[in-house]
């Protein structure tokens, strides 16, 4: 099967800021902008994006005109890269704050990071904006212990709220195939939201999903197997065919 090939490579930013959710709590969302590479380089391209807002109120306008356009950025960090059939490469940076926090943006719920499960296949067969997203979140938490650079972002007072919670959500965020670590997610999720969490019905439900996404997971590293064993049959009869068929020195 082959693949479309690469378009050109693309910047994109994921703005990080804190919501309300209903309940009154604060949650992680994000805003994601994205644009091409273009002549310039990715950073300067990142940090263009993480600097533009998004509104077109005058009193934005001007004072976006009058001082640096990057005078309230506080983290640009590159994350992660992906290839997108038809789009190319991906460069992924996060940054905070979001210079437009009234413009729409995409709560993180049940962040999951997702795996191949294949540690020489490391694509994973499923991917969406918000596993991009989480990734993002724990690398950055993982940074703010130990890069003097995170951390100081971290540390400062305005924004201490945002990291705590992104530390929180790290912390309990699962990693594994696309099916696993949304059955993972949603079981954590409902163990904290759902009243029925200590009915025996309930746990066995979570349970039951959680064997199910891992027998997929085994049929399809099964079928992978399976896969890789015809292929290398294939290569050994081809390899006896071609030494049957050199003829013998006189």
């Amino acid at each position: 099967m082959g693949v479309d090939p690469p378009a050109g490579v693309h910047v994109e930013v994921l703005l990080l800021r804190l919501v309300s959710t209903p309940g009154g709590g604060p949650a992680l969302a994000s805003r994601t902008v994205r644009a091409p590479l273009g002549d310039g380089t990715p950073d300067e391209v990142a940090r263009r994006l993480a600097t533009r807002p998004a509104v077109t109120d005058r009193a934005v306008v001007d004072r976006a005109a009058t001082t640096r356009p990057d005078a309230d950025l506080e983290l640009l960090h590159s994350t992660s890269w992906r290839f997108e059939p038809g789009e190319g490469v991906v460069l992924t940076y996060a940054a905070l704050p979001d210079p437009d926090p009234t413009a729409p943006a995409v709560p993180l719920l049940h962040p999951a990071v997702v795996s191949s499960g294949d540690p020489v296949r490391p694509q994973p067969d499923l991917l969406h904006p918000h596993h991009v997203v989480a990734h993002a979140v724990r690398h950055l938490a993982e940074l703010a212990g130990r890069d003097p650079a995170v951390a100081a972002a971290a540390a400062l007072p305005r924004r201490r709220r945002t990291w705590q919670v992104m530390a929180e959500e790290a912390a309990r965020m699962p990693t594994g195939t696309h099916a696993a670590a949304h059955a993972q997610a949603h079981a954590a999720a409902s163990v904290v939201v759902d009243p029925a969490a200590g009915d025996p019905a309930a746990a066995a439900d979570r349970a039951a999903a959680v064997d199910r996404a891992a027998a997929v997971d085994r049929a399809a590293a099964e079928d992978r197997a399976a896969a890789e064993d015809r292929a290398a049959a294939e290569d050994r009869a081809a390899a006896e065919d071609r030494a049957v068929d050199v003829p013998a020195r006189p």
